[in-house]
């Protein structure tokens, strides 16, 4: 029971967070990099709760990091992370990771 009790209690507040998660519309950034740029519109002036120039203003920079990130991403694949010098970048940075974690520095102190 003691440890019963406990994961119970936190079932209920987490299906109520889980049945929420159902009722939250998609990002604006995600619907115009998959090209629905008239849904990206009615999310973002519900979000913003108008449709000023600051808000078309706001999809217009939407539209444009969506762009050239595909621009820049144009032609990668994962494969390209096991050429020598990326490889050696991901394991160092992975041992950063590790070695961090490994110091307690992400322990909360509370």
């Amino acid at each position: 029971m003691q440890w019963q009790i406990p994961i119970g209690l936190q079932i209920v507040p987490a299906g109520i967070i889980g049945l929420g998660v159902l009722t939250v519309p998609e990002s604006v950034r995600w619907l115009v990099n998959k090209g629905r740029y008239d849904e990206a519109w009615k999310s973002l002036t519900w979000i913003r709760g108008s449709d000023s120039p600051e808000v078309q203003q706001e999809m217009d920079e939407i539209r444009a990091g969506v762009e050239t990130e595909l621009q820049k991403t144009e032609g990668f694949t994962l494969m390209e992370l096991f050429k020598p010098r990326y490889f050696k970048l991901c394991c160092i940075a992975f041992i950063m990771f590790m070695f961090q974690q490994s110091t307690g520095a992400t322990a909360c102190k509370s």
